[in-house]
């Protein structure tokens, strides 16, 4: 466990800092994070539904919703999933709107048939089980510790991996093929196990 660079708790800013830090040096990484890289590209209508025509790959993607957020401070994601041309896309209050759709990518449907879980779609901003807003904000970060750790980290699969490498992680499909089970490990041998 690494202690906080400010002393209180981490904040995505801070970690992204400490993260750049460590990716530049000689040393070989395998860096795996909890969250969505991309939102889903979706067959003849691309990333957000069709309403990015413009956005034609991942890192298109993330300047995207970086040039939407940029203002947003600790990488946050609220301009984006407020605006007018892509808040309508998530759940974000409420009942679930009628006219939303769950669009999800090929990783939800793979770890659902893995895991018998029904993962939820990164459009879901609301609920226990919403992985939404960290992986929006997550997707910043990715934007900005590729931007600085260039040619020493690749993020995978997105990028020929020649040194370190950036990789989604699902801890629940870890947890079942580890475990037999997707119940949360509750102690410190059961995490080592």
């Amino acid at each position: 466990l690494i202690d906080p660079l400010n002393g209180r708790r981490w904040t995505r800013t801070d970690f992204t800092k400490w993260l750049c830090r460590q990716l530049v040096g000689k040393k070989r990484l395998l860096v795996g994070l909890d969250f969505g890289f991309g939102l889903p590209f979706e067959k003849g209508l691309g990333y957000l539904g069709g309403q990015a025509p413009q956005v034609r790959d991942i890192f298109q993607l993330w300047s995207l919703i970086e040039s939407e957020s940029c203002a947003d401070m600790d990488f946050g994601c609220t301009a984006f999933v407020q605006s007018e041309m892509y808040g309508p896309l998530f759940w974000s209050a409420g009942l679930r709107p009628s006219s939303w759709v769950a669009r999800k990518r090929q990783t939800e449907y793979a770890c659902a048939e893995q895991t018998g879980t029904h993962p939820d779609t990164l459009y879901k901003l609301i609920g226990s089980k919403q992985v939404g807003k960290a992986s929006l904000t997550g997707m910043r970060v990715l934007r900005s510790i590729r931007s600085v750790a260039r040619g020493n980290a690749a993020v995978w699969p997105f990028e020929n991996v020649k040194h370190s490498a950036i990789v989604e992680i699902y801890p629940t499909l870890f947890r079942k093929k580890a475990s037999g089970t997707i119940a949360k490990l509750k102690t410190l041998s059961a995490l080592n196990d």
